[in-house]
């Protein structure tokens, strides 16, 4: 939801307020959500016997995403606009969460 609200902020007009308690909220819940699964979720799936090596797997994919889309960023915001952006981002964690409920 914070996502959209961001989104339909940059289409209307963009209040900085608003932006900003957007992406805070979208943080306060993704650190309580999905963000530590990252972490969590690999260190106890994984065999003792290989969980170093998949831990380590896990972390080098979880930095190449999170570089990728830091550095995508700006070239999007030139290319489609941050409202279709954070739309896009949207979509894909209602996706997520559509995939996780079934």
């Amino acid at each position: 939801m914070s996502l959209l609200v961001i989104s339909f902020n940059f289409y209307g007009g963009a209040s900085k307020g608003l932006t900003i308690s957007g992406i805070a909220f979208y943080m306060s819940f993704f650190s309580i959500g999905m963000g530590p699964g990252a972490w969590l979720i690999p260190s106890e799936v994984f065999f003792i016997s290989i969980r170093a090596k998949a831990m380590s797997m896990a972390t080098f994919c979880n930095r190449v995403f999170a570089a990728i889309m830091a550095s995508t960023v700006l070239t999007a915001d030139n290319t489609i606009g941050f409202g279709s952006y954070f739309l896009i981002l949207a979509i894909v964690c209602g996706i997520c969460l559509v995939r996780l409920r079934t």
